[in-house]
C-alpha cells in the first residue's frame, strides 16, 4: 500500500485499493495514518501533500512530467487523449476519474457535504443546485463523476427525486483455490502388475523357498 502511494505520488483510488485496504490489519492502519495517510471516502491520500506550500513545489515537477498541459488545480479538467503521468495529477492534488481530473479534496467534500444532507436520506445522494455550486460542478459532470465513483441513479416514481443516487457495494473479494490441471490429478484406481513384475515376484518366491529347504 505505501509502495503504490508512492508510485501514485500521494494519491490512489479508494476502489481499486479495496482489496488491500481489507486486508489490513488494525495495527497496519495505525501505521499508515501514523505516516500521514488518510483513509478517504473516495481516495487514500496524504493531506500534507495537498497543502499550498507542498503544491507549489510540486507544481515544476508536475509540468516537467506534462509539459503542454496544465489542468484547473480547483476544477474539473478533460484529460487529453493520452493520459498525463503520475505525477502530472498527484503533485497537483488531482486524481483521474471519469475522463477527468478532478480534485482529490473537491472528492472528498462532496462526501461530506452529501452526509450533511442526507439526515432524512441515509446513505443516499442528491445533487442539488446548492451541492453542485459548491463543488463548482455542472450536472453532466456530476453524473458523470459520481457513476465513475460506483454510483448508481435511484428510480423513483416522483420526478422531482430524480437526482438521488445511491453507492454500490463492493462485493467481498474470495480468492479462488487453483485447480490443478487435469494430468496431475492423483489416480487412486488400483494399477495392474506388469507380467516382468509378476514373473521377478515368482522368480524370488522360489528363490526364497529354496534357501529355506536348504537351511532346513
Amino acid at each position: 500500500m505505501a509502495y503504490q502511494l508512492v508510485e501514485q505520488f500521494g494519491v490512489l483510488d479508494r476502489r481499486r485499493a479495496d482489496e488491500h485496504v481489507r486486508a489490513l490489519s488494525r495495527q497496519e492502519r495505525r501505521v499508515l495514518k501514523s505516516f500521514g495517510v488518510c483513509f478517504g471516502a473516495f481516495s487514500l491520500y496524504l493531506p500534507e501533500l495537498l497543502t499550498e506550500e507542498a503544491l507549489t513545489i510540486g507544481a515544476p515537477f508536475a509540468e516537467l512530467a506534462a509539459p503542454r498541459w496544465r489542468p484547473d488545480a480547483d476544477r474539473l479538467t478533460v484529460l487529453p487523449h493520452s493520459q498525463p503521468p503520475p505525477e502530472a495529477l498527484g503533485l497537483r492534488g488531482l486524481r483521474a476519474v471519469a475522463g477527468m481530473a478532478a480534485p482529490v479534496l473537491a472528492l472528498e467534500r462532496l462526501d461530506a457535504l452529501s452526509r450533511e444532507a442526507a439526515s432524512e436520506r441515509a446513505g443516499l445522494v442528491e445533487l442539488t443546485p446548492a451541492l453542485l455550486a459548491a463543488l463548482g460542478w455542472e450536472p453532466g459532470q456530476a453524473d458523470q463523476i459520481l457513476r465513475a465513483l460506483g454510483f448508481v441513479r435511484v428510480r423513483r416514481s416522483d420526478p422531482a427525486e430524480a437526482n438521488l443516487w445511491r453507492r454500490r457495494r463492493m462485493a467481498p473479494h474470495t480468492p479462488s483455490r487453483p485447480q490443478a490441471p487435469p494430468d496431475a490429478a492423483v489416480d487412486t484406481r488400483p494399477r495392474r502388475e506388469s507380467s516382468s513384475a509378476r514373473r521377478a515376484r515368482r522368480r524370488a518366491r522360489r528363490r526364497a523357498a529354496a534357501a529355506a529347504g536348504t537351511a532346513g
